[in-house]
């Protein structure tokens, strides 16, 4: 169960001393170019008014690694173009989000889900609003959070604690209300008494081994390279579309006739 804190009111707070501030970077939020030349000069004042700490820019894959949104405009790169005007405790880090954070005293993102890994943490949170709040920018989720702050407040070292409703709201509970495994536990033996309706199939999954391939072939595509995967699915798109177009046939002429008074 989560057990961080919250508080009814939001209200800024300081990173630990010494711990990193992690800013969990992303592909479009914001996209353009000045924009990500602007928030790349804000860390790079962030981490020049507190030596003491690391800001951490945190990419989200290792260079020629493929991403899910293509990032038009590495962040990375742009804190390597600030040159010599980088401080020395600005850096750029790969690697998993958990690992970042084990060390951090505070996250910064725009609307990165690693929010909410920080918060289930008990980490604050600043979430930047100098581009607004918007489906676009992929935040109004965080709407009553008391999270959003601008990047002045980055650089001020000024983060943020979530106000306790908006907490309950999203299902941040504490271990108290961590009730899932004894109703899995009561499920289970409720199966085991035949006390489930087994579920219902809407077509069969006779095939054997044959199927088996087929399903194979369907999920791993060229990475299945086996002679019964190559043979199920030559097999199986003819046959598949004929099973279709039979169903589509009976429910013709299975549908009710409309008549007129």
């Amino acid at each position: 169960g989560w057990d961080g804190g919250g508080y009814r009111h939001a209200m800024p707070v300081a990173a630990e001393p010494g711990a990193d501030v992690v800013f969990a970077v992303q592909a479009k939020c914001p996209a353009g170019i000045e924009d990500r030349e602007l928030l790349v000069e804000r860390l790079a004042e962030a981490a020049a008014a507190d030596p003491s700490r690391r800001v951490v820019v945190k990419v989200r894959a290792r260079a020629g690694e493929a991403q899910t949104h293509a990032e038009t405009f590495d962040l990375g790169d742009l804190v390597g173009a600030l040159g010599e005007r980088a401080p020395a405790n600005l850096v750029v880090a790969d690697g998993p989000m958990d690992a970042a954070l084990a060390g951090a005293g505070a996250l910064v993102t725009v609307s990165s889900t690693a929010a909410l890994e920080a918060l289930a943490r008990g980490l604050p949170v600043l979430l930047l609003d100098d581009w607004g709040v918007s489906d676009r920018m992929i935040n109004t989720v965080f709407t009553g959070s008391g999270l959003f702050g601008s990047t002045s407040e980055l650089v001020e070292g000024r983060f943020r604690r979530p106000r306790i409703t908006w907490l309950a709201d999203n299902y941040f509970h504490g271990a108290a209300a961590d009730d899932w495994m004894p109703r899995l536990d009561a499920l289970a033996d409720l199966r085991d008494a035949g006390g489930l309706r087994k579920p219902v199939r809407r077509h069969g999954r006779a095939g054997g081994a044959l199927r088996r391939a087929w399903e194979r072939k369907l999920q791993l595509g060229d990475h299945d390279r086996s002679l019964t995967g190559s043979a199920a699915y030559a097999l199986g798109v003819p046959a598949r579309g004929l099973v279709r177009g039979v169903r589509r046939l009976r429910r013709r002429l299975e549908a009710p006739v409309a008549t007129t008074a």
